[in-house]
């Protein structure tokens, strides 16, 4: 599968129900979700899977959400997402 992990701007652009695979409480998503960093993966410009991470303290960070539609599980996109993260969080 051709797929391409990057990191976005602003976690608010990915869809909500990707997100509420791994956290389906709103109130908990809200808590996080502005000052996360995030990546997605998108295969034909659709975002696919995703990954927030927020800094907890200094040099830590903590992924908070990692999410893949079920149709594209099992494909390594959690894997690109976690490796593309640990880069990040290196960084």
């Amino acid at each position: 599968m051709d797929s391409m992990i990057r990191e976005i701007d602003d976690s608010r652009a990915i869809p909500l129900e990707l997100l509420h695979l791994a956290d389906p409480s709103d109130e908990m998503l809200d808590s996080y979700l502005d000052r996360s960093i995030g990546f997605v993966c998108l295969h034909d410009s659709e975002i696919v899977g995703a990954l927030l991470m927020i800094p907890t303290r200094p040099y830590t960070m903590e992924i908070m959400n990692i999410s893949v539609y079920e149709k594209y599980q099992n494909q390594g996109i959690g894997r690109q997402l976690i490796k593309k993260a640990v880069r990040k969080a290196r960084d």
